[in-house]
């Protein structure tokens, strides 16, 4: 079992499957062998991984409406969910590229690795079906804690649309937003930000994303301006 072998959980009967998912269109563009790229194990890997995702979700959620599950499956998916996954099992020394991509740093693009993941996912599932699919799901997109984040942030979804509604029926003044720090690496990036709304509120919020960010500090400006709307 090769290194990435472990990470995934899975090991591959046909070998040559975990290659190609792992080889980008430029390696095979570039006046090499001609060999099959990730191309269509992405397109594949895509379909594989929203139905996987979505099964578990109705499992894990049973009394959870659409919106919310489609909103926690939306967020676990995403390209930056995916290059996260990516970063955080080091993929991006395992693609091959092309020299001319390699050159131009596509070991670390979020388009490339998202696209990866994807491809392995299919990979797993040509490999040993649904089964093997979905333990690397389980064990890449779907580990407890980020899918807990994921539900969590389902609360502060509409925080900034919400302070800006108030404010603007208030005729008061629109909050700014800045950010202060970004810190950490790729896959555990951590914002904060500040809103700003007048000179009476100021507040902080910290999250892996900026939009995170920004809207745990619109809830926070949200309950100091809260009680002077009585």
């Amino acid at each position: 079992m090769t290194s990435l072998e472990e990470k995934l959980g899975y090991e591959f009967r046909d070998s040559e499957l975990l290659r190609t998912a792992l080889r980008h269109r430029s390696f095979s563009r570039e006046g090499r062998e001609q060999t099959a790229d990730n191309e269509r194990l992405e397109f594949l890997g895509d379909a594989v991984l929203g139905f996987l995702v979505s099964e578990r979700l109705l499992q894990l959620f049973p009394d959870l409406a659409e919106g919310p599950l489609t909103k926690i499956k939306a967020r676990l998916v995403s390209a930056d969910g995916l290059f996260e996954v990516a970063a955080a099992i080091r993929l991006g020394d395992q693609v091959e590229l092309g020299r001319t991509e390699e050159h131009n740093g596509g070991r670390s693009k979020k388009s490339i690795l998202a696209d990866a993941v994807e491809a392995l996912i299919a990979a797993a599932y040509l490999d040993g079906g649904s089964a093997a699919a979905g333990s690397v799901v389980d064990r890449l997109i779907l580990r407890p804690e980020r899918v807990a984040e994921a539900k969590q942030n389902l609360a502060v979804d509409n925080a900034k649309s919400t302070l800006q509604e108030i404010l603007q029926a208030r005729q008061g003044p629109l909050p700014e937003y800045r950010v202060l720090s970004e810190e950490g690496p790729p896959h555990d990036r951590v914002f904060r930000v500040e809103v700003l709304v007048g000179e009476q509120v100021r507040v902080q919020g910290q999250g892996r994303t900026k939009k995170e960010a920004e809207q745990k500090a619109a809830r926070e400006a949200l309950r100091r301006i809260e009680p002077a709307l009585g």
